[in-house]
């Protein structure tokens, strides 16, 4: 799958068991609502990329473009709500179910023997050929999917 270009509508199970978080975002960055957003090593949040030292925050829940210098602008972000996403080809099965799904891009989850720095998204509650994989986002498992 390829990383968002427009803002994408998520399916979440259980909103109200998710927490809504503000976080300050990196100097001219668009981040796209339903997009995987991380912490990268500075503390602002970006768009979910594979890259060293990012931590997934949540789900963008709605656009933000900052044009500024970092912190200019803040995304609301969704933290702890199973939310439904994008797998990367055939990468997570039903048998990931109990493992964490790992960042591929903003749009899309894979495992741990695909992605190179393997951040975790969250842990993998079910898994379906057409859907996708449902992720609790920033709640984790012990271990990776494999």
């Amino acid at each position: 799958m390829t990383a968002l270009s427009a803002a994408a509508r998520r399916i979440v199970r259980d909103p109200q068991q998710g927490r809504e978080l503000y976080i300050p975002m990196n100097a001219s960055t668009t981040i796209y609502q339903g997009a995987i957003v991380c912490w990268d090593a500075d503390g602002y949040a970006r768009a979910a990329a594979d890259t060293a030292s990012f931590k997934v925050a949540g789900i963008a829940q709605e656009t933000v473009v900052n044009s500024g210098a970092d912190g200019a602008a803040s995304i609301r972000v969704l933290r702890g709500a199973t939310v439904n996403l994008t797998i990367q080809s055939t990468s997570i099965t039903i048998a990931d179910i109990g493992y964490n799904a790992i960042v591929q891009d903003d749009n899309t989850v894979t495992d741990a023997t695909t992605a190179t720095n393997d951040i975790p998204v969250g842990v993998i509650l079910d898994v379906d050929a057409t859907d996708g994989a449902w992720v609790a986002v920033g709640v984790f498992a012990p271990t990776n999917a494999p």
